[in-house]
C-alpha cells in the first residue's frame, strides 16, 4: 500500500507541472471557443453525496459512445444483482447529457480529476463495492487508490489499438501497477486479450466475450420506424436521403461537394449532416453558406407546426442521441471520423437498420467491426473522397445495391448478438466472490 501511497503522490506531482506548462493553451481556449470555461469549473466540482443504503457498483463510460454501448448492459446487470445500486460517471460533458436521457432515475456524475484529492473524495462519497470501466480508461490515480481502498476494478467491453499499446508500453513505469490491479477483463476479440497480455495481464484475468455493442442495435421494425422517422423530419416516401453521421470538422466539405454534384441529377436528394459535436455546427453552417446551400438545424423543424423538409435543403442535426434513430430515413450512410485520423465511429446503427454504409479509411477504433461487415460484403470501405463520390453515385442509382449491401449488414450483426449476457455473468460471477469474502 505504501507503494501505491507514494506513487499517487508522484503523479500528482507531475499532473501539476503539466497543468502549469499548458495553461496558456487553456486560456487561448477560453478565448476562442464559447463555454469552455463552463467545462474546466466543472471538471474540479466533486461529484455530490451518494444517499443510498445499498451497496453500489460504479459503471464509468467515458463519452457518448461508451454510454450508448451500456444501454443494455445496465438493466441487465441490475436485473441479475438488484441488491446493488448501479451509479454512472461520464466524462465528457456531451456523454452525461445523453447518460441522463437514457438512464434518467439513475445516480450519475462527473468522473473526478486524476488528482489523488478528487479521486479519494470520489471514493469516500460514492463508496463503491466494484468500479466497472467501459472499454477502457486508464488513470494511474484512481487505480493506485482504487487498489489503497481496497475496491476492485474490472474492464467490460475491453479494447486496446496497437497504437495505445505502445503507449502504454513507452510509459510502463506509471501504468504496469494498474494494469495489475484490475481483476477482470472482458475484451471485444481474441486479438485484444492478446495485446492485454503483452502489458503483463495475466491471461487468467482475460476473458473473450464479443463486443455488447452488438447487443445495443435497434432489431425491431425498421419499416415501422422508417415510415415514423419520415414523418416526424417531413420527408417523401420517395426520397432518396444521404445521411453523414458524426462528422468531424473537414469532413463537411468532402460530403457537402459530393452533394453538389448529385443534387443537380435528383430532384429528390435530400442531405442529412449530422457532426459529431454539436458545437461545431457553426462551422457546418459557414460551409453551407460558402455554396449557397440552404439549410435547416433539427431543433427548428421540430418547433415548426407542420414538418416539412423541401428538396436540396439540408438538415443540420443539432441535437444529441438521435441519429441512430434518423439512420432509419437514410438512402445510404457515411459514418464520419473515418477521412481523418480520428478512427471513425459506431458503423452498427445504420448498418442493423439495413442501411449499405461508407466509411473512409481511418477506422481503427472499430478495425474488427469494419472487418467483420465486410467479410459479409456488408460496408463499403474507400480510400480517398473520388471513391465516396463513386460509391455514392453507384447506391444513388442502383436500388438493388442498397438493398444486397444493406440486407448483408443486418444479417451479419443480427448472428453476433450475445456478449452482453457473457459479460453480466463475469461481473455477477465477480460481485458474488466479493460477497462471500473470496
Amino acid at each position: 500500500m505504501k507503494k501505491f501511497r507514494s506513487m499517487s503522490v508522484v503523479m500528482d506531482v507531475i499532473y501539476f507541472f503539466i497543468v502549469v506548462s499548458s495553461l496558456p493553451y487553456f486560456f487561448l481556449r477560453m478565448i476562442w471557443e464559447k463555454g469552455y470555461w463552463k467545462k474546466i469549473v466543472s471538471k474540479f466540482r466533486s461529484p455530490p453525496i451518494r444517499r443510498g443504503k445499498r451497496p453500489c457498483i460504479w459503471v464509468h463510460a467515458v463519452s457518448v459512445g461508451e454510454v450508448l454501448s451500456i444501454q443494455n448492459f445496465v438493466p441487465a446487470l441490475e436485473r441479475e444483482l438488484p441488491q446493488y445500486e448501479v451509479v454512472l460517471s461520464t466524462f465528457t460533458t456531451t456523454g452525461q447529457e445523453v447518460a441522463r436521457k437514457i438512464f434518467p432515475n439513475h445516480f450519475i456524475f462527473n468522473y473526478p480529476l486524476d488528482l489523488s484529492r478528487f479521486v479519494r473524495l470520489a471514493f469516500h462519497r460514492i463508496r463503491p463495492r466494484l468500479v466497472i470501466l467501459v472499454e477502457l480508461e486508464l488513470w494511474p490515480n484512481f487505480l493506485y487508490l482504487a487498489a489503497q481502498f481496497g475496491i476492485p476494478v474490472m474492464v467490460i467491453n475491453g479494447r486496446i489499438t496497437q497504437k495505445s499499446k505502445r503507449g502504454y508500453q513507452r510509459l510502463k513505469f506509471f501504468f504496469h501497477r494498474p494494469l495489475q490491479h484490475i481483476c477482470h477483463y472482458c475484451v471485444q476479440t481474441k486479438e485484444y486479450g492478446e495485446r492485454f497480455q503483452q502489458l503483463g495481464v495475466s491471461p487468467q484475468k482475460i476473458s473473450v466475450v464479443g463486443n455488447i455493442k452488438f447487443d445495443n442495435v435497434f432489431v425491431g421494425n425498421v419499416s415501422k420506424l422508417q415510415r415514423q422517422m419520415q414523418r416526424n423530419l417531413g420527408l417523401p416516401s420517395e426520397a432518396l436521403v444521404i445521411v453523414a453521421g458524426s462528422v468531424h470538422p473537414r469532413e463537411e466539405e468532402i460530403v457537402l461537394d459530393i452533394y453538389c454534384h448529385y443534387k443537380r441529377f435528383y430532384d429528390q436528394l435530400f442531405l442529412i449532416l449530422a457532426p459529431r459535436h454539436p458545437q461545431k455546427i457553426p462551422q457546418m453552417v459557414s460551409a453551407l453558406q460558402r455554396r449557397s446551400l440552404k439549410y435547416l438545424l433539427k431543433t427548428d423543424l421540430d418547433r415548426q407546426s407542420q414538418k416539412k423538409l423541401r428538396p436540396n435543403q439540408v438538415l443540420l442535426v443539432d441535437t444529441m442521441g438521435e441519429l441512430p434513430y434518423i439512420y432509419a430515413v437514410a438512402s445510404l450512410v457515411f459514418v464520419g471520423g473515418s477521412f481523418i485520423p480520428y478512427g471513425g465511429h459506431n458503423v452498427l446503427e445504420p448498418a442493423v437498420l439495413g442501411k449499405p454504409v461508407l466509411v473512409g479509411p481511418h477506422t481503427f477504433n472499430f478495425r474488427k467491426i469494419v472487418e467483420y461487415l465486410a467479410s459479409f460484403q456488408g460496408i463499403i470501405q474507400v480510400r480517398k473522397p473520388s471513391q465516396l463520390r463513386e460509391w455514392i453515385g453507384i447506391f444513388l442509382r442502383s436500388y438493388q445495391k442498397r438493398e444486397e449491401i444493406g440486407r448483408n449488414a443486418r444479417s451479419a450483426i443480427l448472428r453476433n448478438r450475445g456478449a452482453t449476457e457473457k459479460t453480466v455473468a463475469l461481473v455477477s460471477e465477480l460481485v458474488r466472490n466479493l460477497d462471500r469474502g473470496q
